[in-house]
C-alpha cells in the first residue's frame, strides 16, 4: 500500500498550481468548515489519514482557526478520517492588553485542546512544547521530532578543513535583519577573518539594510534549493539570530545541520536546561564563544560532526519512516493511506 498525498489549500485569494512536485493541489475559495468538508468528500478522501501541520496563524489571521477545528471534529466524529497532527506552533502569549494575544491566547489554547482530543497521535518539534501539550492532555500520545531541512540533505558533509573560509546568512528577511542588527561584533570579526565578499546572504532582497556591509557581503538573493545546498556544502559557518532553546524548530538551523555547517547563534539567552539534545559548544557556537575562544580546526570539525549526527536522528527519512509505520500499524491496515496537509 502506497501513500496518495493530496494538498488542500484554504486560500482562494491566491492563484495556486494544480500540482506541486507532482502532488495534486485543491484550493477552496474561503477558509470555512463547510467548504473544507465538501472538498474532502468531493475528492473521495473519506476513510483517509489526515496529517495536519498546525500553525494557528497559518489558518486564521488571529491564530484562532475555529472553522478548521469544527470541520475536523465533524469528520472524526463520523469516523470519516483518522487525524495525526504536527504542532509547529502552539499559542501566543503577551503581557500587554494592547496586543491581541493577551486576549486570544485562551481561545488559541482551547482550540489546541480540542484538536488533541481528535488526534490519534501528535508530534512537536521541541520538547519544551511537548511538555506544554502534555499538560493540556496528559493521556495523549505526543512525540518530539525537531524539524528537518527543507532545502535538502547530504550523505556526507564536506570536511571543515576543505571548506572555504566563509559564512552564510540564510532565511527570511526578518531573521536576517535581526542578525545584521544584533550581530555586529560577529560580523566585524568575520570581516577581518575571511576574504572580501565571503559572507553570503541568501533570501529576499533587503535593499538598504546591507548598504553598510556592501564590501564584505555577497548578496545572492532568492535561490532554488540545489543552489542553496551548493553554498551550504562549501561554507564553514552559518549565522543565525534565534532563541537557543527553540533551535529544534528552526528550518534555517536544520539546513545548516543537514550539511554540517557550524551555526553561530547571536542570541545569548541560553537555557540552563538545553532541550532536544543540543548543547552549546558541542553542536553550535554562541557569538560570545566564537569571539572569545580560540578553537582549533579539529575542534571545529568535531562540532560539525556532532551536529550532523544529531540531525540525522530526525532526517527526512526518519520522519517519513515514522509516519509510514503509524499508517501500517495493525489497527490501520484496513484504512486507505491518503494524506491531506
Amino acid at each position: 500500500m502506497g501513500i496518495d498525498t493530496h494538498f488542500i489549500v484554504a486560500d482562494g485569494l491566491r492563484t495556486r498550481p494544480d500540482l506541486v512536485n507532482s502532488f495534486p493541489v485543491t484550493t477552496i475559495e474561503k477558509a470555512s468548515s463547510k467548504e473544507l468538508s465538501a472538498a474532502v468528500l468531493a475528492l473521495g478522501l473519506v476513510h483517509s489519514f489526515v496529517l495536519l501541520h498546525y500553525v494557528g496563524y497559518g489558518y486564521a489571521s488571529r491564530g484562532c482557526p475555529i472553522w478548521l477545528v469544527k470541520c475536523l471534529e465533524t469528520l472524526v466524529s463520523r469516523k470519516q478520517i483518522t487525524l495525526f497532527t504536527s504542532f509547529h506552533e502552539l499559542w501566543a502569549t503577551s503581557r500587554s492588553p494592547l496586543e491581541s494575544p493577551f486576549w486570544l491566547a485562551p481561545l488559541q489554547k482551547h482550540l489546541i485542546a480540542r484538536l488533541l482530543t481528535l488526534t490519534s497521535e501528535s508530534t512537536v518539534s521541541l520538547e519544551f512544547n511537548a511538555r506544554r501539550i502534555r499538560a493540556l492532555a496528559p493521556s495523549g500520545t505526543v512525540s518530539t521530532r525537531p524539524v528537518f531541512s527543507t532545502t535538502g540533505e547530504c550523505e556526507e558533509p564536506t570536511p571543515f578543513q576543505s571548506r572555504h573560509h566563509s559564512a552564510v546568512v540564510f532565511g527570511t528577511p526578518g531573521r536576517r535583519i535581526a542578525l545584521y542588527h544584533n550581530g555586529d561584533p560577529l560580523l566585524k570579526r568575520l570581516r577581518s577573518d575571511v576574504s572580501p565578499h565571503s559572507i553570503f546572504d541568501i533570501g529576499a532582497p533587503l535593499n538598504s539594510q546591507l548598504d553598510s556591509l556592501a564590501n564584505s557581503i555577497t548578496t545572492l538573493g532568492l535561490l532554488e534549493a540545489p543552489k542553496v545546498n551548493e553554498v551550504l556544502r562549501s561554507v564553514r559557518y552559518g549565522l543565525l539570530d534565534y532563541p537557543q532553546a527553540l533551535l529544534g524548530k528552526s528550518s534555517i538551523f536544520a539546513a545548516y545541520a543537514a550539511f554540517g555547517v557550524i551555526p553561530i547563534i547571536v542570541d545569548q539567552n541560553g537555557d540552563s536546561e538545553m532541550l532536544d539534545g543540543l548543547i552549546p559548544g558541542q553542536h553550535f557556537l554562541t557569538m560570545a564563544d566564537f569571539l572569545n575562544k580560540s578553537l582549533s580546526e579539529d575542534q571545529f570539525q568535531q562540532i560539525s560532526s556532532n551536529l550532523f549526527q544529531w540531525y540525522h536522528k530526525h532526517s527526512v527519512a526518519i520522519h517519513a519512516e515514522t509516519f509510514w509505520n503509524r499508517l501500517h500499524s495493525p489497527s490501520n491496515l484496513n484504512t486507505e493511506a491518503h494524506v491531506i496537509s
